[in-house]
């Protein structure tokens, strides 16, 4: 006598990391770690290799395509995108994490009703707060105040051309990315805010963005210290500004 194995069945969510490229060096990322310790700037997936999880595909109710990187920096995304709608028809499928530097009009109208969550990680809400927070090697630190992962980086102080300050692109990309989409996958929109002592009292000022840009849902996480010279940044040694900020965000 024989026992038949019982079919497992495939997870109802599926997490597809297509990238771990990434274009901005957030203060609060660890990607300066991530770098040197790989040794490049990272990989993109290959779409073979994404063809060969199609029967976990086809069954899934939700596909993320964010890993550690910039998922609309791969080369091929529209092609992953078409592969995928044309095996699996659900709506509200695809769930990404994103800056938002790269949306576009054109994005919104690929993913429009099949977008089942979008989080924006924009984490500022005045120019001079993205680029100091965004950049952080070249305009948060000196060469001397840096964390060691920044070191033989270029720095603002360096006389080099600096990169441009990308907040008010980025917010007029957003906001061509919301004007293509229907009312049904514009609530499935949020703007992401990582609070630490230095942005704390842009709070209020960020819900007045998203509602500018037509995006309902706001998410504010408090930054989790990931670098011991960073312990200074914690909310949790400013309570009382901290608690002020989320009543005037409320």
């Amino acid at each position: 006598m024989t026992i038949q194995q019982a079919k497992t069945p495939y997870p109802k969510q599926l997490t597809v990391a297509l990238t771990d490229r990434c274009n901005l060096k957030c203060f609060i990322c660890t990607r300066e770690e991530f770098e040197g310790q790989i040794g490049s700037k990272g990989n993109n997936l290959a779409l073979e290799n994404l063809r060969r999880m199609e029967p976990a595909l086809r069954e899934a109710e939700i596909i993320q395509l964010t890993g550690f990187g910039e998922s609309f920096l791969h080369p091929d995304l529209e092609e992953a995108l078409d592969y995928l709608y044309a095996i699996n028809p659900r709506e509200d499928l695809i769930y990404f994490v994103s800056n938002g530097t790269l949306l576009s009009r054109a994005w919104g109208e690929k993913l429009d009703r099949r977008l089942n969550n979008l989080a924006i990680s924009l984490n500022a809400a005045r120019p001079e707060t993205y680029k100091r927070d965004m950049h952080p090697y070249l305009f948060r630190y000196t060469r001397d105040t840096a964390p060691k992962a920044y070191r033989g980086k270029r720095f603002a102080e360096d006389n080099k051309r600096e990169r441009p300050c990308q907040f008010e692109q980025t917010v007029g990309r957003i906001g061509e990315f919301m004007s293509a989409l229907s009312e049904q996958s514009a609530r499935r929109v949020a703007l992401h805010y990582v609070v630490h002592r230095d942005n704390i009292d842009e709070m209020p000022e960020f819900v007045h963005l998203a509602h500018s840009l037509g995006i309902s849902e706001i998410n504010f996480t408090h930054y989790m210290v990931n670098r011991v010279e960073n312990i200074e940044f914690s909310v949790f040694l400013q309570k009382e500004r901290y608690n002020a900020a989320v009543d005037g965000a409320v």
